[in-house]
């Protein structure tokens, strides 16, 4: 009984060494070299180093993309910011309400009392001396005016006679008559204008005295 027991062991390991010898060979082909298998080993770790090398440089090239795009936006961003500032400078007014940053251009100039009565060039002439007075508003062309900045004063102008608003004789005392006049440059063709108490009005003071457009009084 001994003898058949360890003839069933014998007859176990030889099967399992072949097994073993069967399962190797189906593995490895007979006719490859170790040299061969060593070579193919190298060329699968090249690609794999090849592919991880392709993998990194398309990532620090994403990378970089988003960094330069963050960049690009950071600047547009800041450039915004600056033009929205100096537009919101370019329009404001000056703390102690002398001289607002008002721009040049035309104008129509309404009287504040509020009965739709414009500074108007009267006959519509192009006379020198020819009377600037209140006209109920016409849409005409005597009564749009170029404004301009002038050495801290402004010129008004007529844009239908391209003459200026001028305090005849540079007088200076109240109820002086307003007319136009070829430009000349001096004080009684400018004038101060500064912000009213009034909101979206101004007050138009004479360079030449203290004296302020104003309507007439009417006299009945």
């Amino acid at each position: 009984m001994q003898q058949k027991a360890e003839g069933v062991g014998l007859l176990k390991k030889v099967l399992a060494l072949l097994t073993a010898e069967v399962l190797v060979t189906a593995l490895i082909p007979a006719n490859v070299s170790a040299e061969e298998i060593n070579t193919e080993a190298e060329e699968i770790s090249a690609e794999a180093n090849t592919e991880t090398e392709e993998i990194s440089a398309e990532a620090n090239t994403e990378t970089e993309d988003i960094s330069a795009e963050a960049n690009a936006e950071s600047e547009d961003t800041s450039a915004e910011a600056g033009i929205s500032e100096e537009t919101a400078g370019s329009g404001a007014e000056e703390e102690n309400g002398s001289i607002s940053a008002l721009q040049d251009g035309d104008y129509t100039i309404e009287s504040g009392v509020g009965e739709g009565y414009m500074l108007n060039l009267e006959n519509e002439s192009s006379d020198n001396a020819a009377n600037i007075s209140l006209y109920e508003q016409t849409g005409g062309f005597g009564q749009i005016f170029h404004v301009a900045g002038a050495g801290g004063f402004y010129t008004i102008t007529s844009d239908l006679s391209d003459k200026s608003v001028d305090v005849s004789g540079g007088g200076t005392s109240p109820g002086v008559n307003v007319q136009q006049y070829q430009s000349n440059g001096t004080k009684a063709q400018q004038f101060n204008i500064s912000s009213s108490s009034r909101a979206g009005f101004y007050t138009i003071k004479a360079a030449s005295g203290s004296a302020y457009l104003q309507r007439r009084t009417r006299r009945d």
